[in-house]
């Protein structure tokens, strides 16, 4: 904003420039790195559960746990007051690789009933109810250590309130989201996948794969 403003009365005052520096220039030369890196890490994230799932479309549904902790950090920062600043640019790079892990453990399950034969939504059933307390546990442990510093309790910071509370907000929607959302996005990715194998009728005339 105050860039365009300075654009539109700078022909009236020839000789004279904008320069920002300090923190703000710090802000934009991160944000010019970031997205890059950003976009690096999330491709190697891709590759190796392409190569862990044998899939290219079961990666992109973990993967969608991501855009779910953006939004859950976006709600934390307004809610608690933090600006977006390089801290919490950090939080968000490292969020992105810490909300995946609910979405493996209960894809991988799935993947594992399937193999053992069962039909596809009695594995998607079943690693609601097998997995739905190590994936709360391990996203409750996760916020209660963090939840002191985006509190501020024992002392506020400037620089790692805003990343805690990053984390903490976009950990525990991506966490809600995925408890609902990746089992529908499963079900989606393997009823576009007609080339993954032959169906054949099971006794419950479910489909199932071979």
């Amino acid at each position: 904003m105050l860039r365009g403003h300075f654009d539109g009365i700078s022909p009236r005052y020839p000789g004279y420039t904008l320069e920002s520096g300090g923190e703000f220039a710090e802000f934009q030369k991160v944000f010019t790195g970031i997205p890059i890196f950003f976009g690096f890490g999330i491709l190697l994230v891709y590759l190796k559960l392409g190569t862990q799932f044998k899939s290219f479309l079961q990666p992109l549904v973990i993967l969608t746990t991501v855009p779910f902790a953006f939004i859950g950090a976006k709600v934390g920062l307004l809610t608690s007051g933090n600006p977006l600043s390089v801290a919490s640019t950090y939080g968000l790079v490292a969020l992105a690789g810490i909300v995946v892990n609910d979405s493996i453990v209960r894809v991988e399950f799935i993947n594992r009933q399937r193999a053992a034969g069962v039909d596809k939504w009695r594995a998607i059933i079943s690693a609601g109810r097998t997995r739905l307390r190590p994936i709360l546990l391990t996203s409750i442990t996760t916020v209660s250590g963090l939840l002191p510093m985006a509190l501020g309790v024992g002392g506020k910071s400037a620089i790692w309130m805003p990343m805690a509370s990053t984390v903490v907000w976009g950990l525990s929607v991506a966490t809600l989201l995925t408890l609902f959302v990746i089992p529908a996005f499963y079900a989606i990715s393997d009823d576009i996948r007609p080339w993954r194998g032959v169906r054949v009728e099971s006794k419950n005339t479910d489909s199932v794969e071979e």
